[in-house]
């Protein structure tokens, strides 16, 4: 049965226009009915009757905790909310946390799960503690001058720790520019990442977790012809970039990166869905997780539809899955919430 869902996208974060994009793709596959919540840069929540780049402000939107969403005085009444959200405010944990206060079922990951894989620091923190090869790096706070850093190679990349769709990131090629690299990342955030480059394609592999069941996708390869996967390339003109799925990777390597993978997914207690990268050495036989993407792009050009096309499932189907797990976790949570309720009750 195709369920009618609320869509929540936009948001106040750098990829407020990538957002628009992957939900007015999302609600054209959606088999189901969707009613659609734009966030706007300044956090205001608005009721559409269309997703579009320009924002209706005429119907506000309320979040009432225990009792749902409201538009004026009018409950929306959805199955379940899917947020589309890329970005700060949207995929790091805050509103996330506030859904779990509604009564609805969330499609997206817990509130941790979203922190961690935010934080490209966390990320590797979490790796390490798990045995999972990382790009060596080096982190800077905004009162940390470079002259600290120590043993950089170049060329290197410059990150702000939570950020996606690679915005703020600069490939640094001499000494002389990492000032400016860290500065540019510093605009989004107060910790950056600087990075080793790593000679190596990238490697992806998406999830949907229905409990503690895990869903993958076909593992695709990306090469950048600059060694640099831009939002320009992302999101503009790909024009540089070579993707082949599925990838053609020996067995042993393919074992690893699903092991690796399992390893992070139960380690964040078995997150809904998502997009792991890693970067792949074929010379030296290296494979290292990259990232974390919680809420991964659903434009018509992103990877993660068309990781799972190619294992016959397209984007309504994909979501449609989504939704049904979310469902199935939010009444088994109510349940133990209600149990644990009535064991206290004085």
């Amino acid at each position: 049965m195709n369920e009618q869902i609320i869509l929540l996208y936009g948001g106040a974060s750098t990829e407020h226009e990538v957002s628009v994009q992957s939900a007015a793709h999302a609600a054209n596959e959606y088999p189901g009915k969707v009613i659609p919540v734009a966030i706007t840069r300044d956090h205001h929540w608005y009721l559409q009757d269309e997703i579009t780049a320009n924002i209706d402000c005429s119907r506000e939107v309320s979040v009432r905790p225990a009792k749902g969403l409201y538009a004026g005085e009018h409950l929306l009444e959805g199955s379940c909310i899917l947020p589309l959200t890329h970005g700060t405010f949207g995929e790091d944990g805050s509103l996330q946390g506030l859904l779990a206060l509604l009564p609805y079922p969330v499609a997206s990951v817990s509130v941790e799960a979203s922190a961690v894989g935010m934080s490209k620091y966390l990320t590797k923190l979490l790796c390490s503690s798990l045995d999972i090869p990382t790009v060596y790096y080096h982190v800077l706070h905004d009162n940390e001058p470079c002259s600290e850093l120590q043993g950089i190679t170049f060329p290197c990349f410059v990150k702000p720790d939570r950020g996606g769709s690679s915005v703020g990131i600069t490939q640094v090629k001499s000494p002389e520019s990492l000032q400016d690299g860290v500065s540019h990342a510093l605009r989004y955030d107060h910790r950056v990442l600087v990075e080793e480059s790593a000679d190596a394609v990238e490697l992806q592999i998406g999830w949907i977790c229905e409990g503690d069941r895990i869903r993958y996708s076909a593992v695709g390869e990306i090469a950048a012809a600059e060694g640099f996967h831009s939002y320009e390339t992302k999101y503009i003109n790909d024009s540089g970039i070579q993707t082949e799925i599925p990838a053609k990777l020996d067995r042993d390597i393919m074992m690893r990166l699903l092991e690796y993978t399992t390893r992070m997914l139960k380690a964040l207690d078995y997150p809904l869905y998502g997009r792991m990268d890693f970067f792949y050495s074929r010379s030296s036989g290296q494979l290292m997780l990259n990232e974390l993407n919680t809420i991964p792009g659903m434009t018509p050009s992103s990877i993660f539809p068309k990781l799972f096309m190619h294992q016959g499932l397209n984007l309504g189907q994909v979501i449609s899955l989504v939704v049904s797990a979310a469902q199935e976790t939010f009444q088994s949570t109510s349940k133990l919430i209600r149990t644990l309720s009535s064991e206290h009750q004085l």
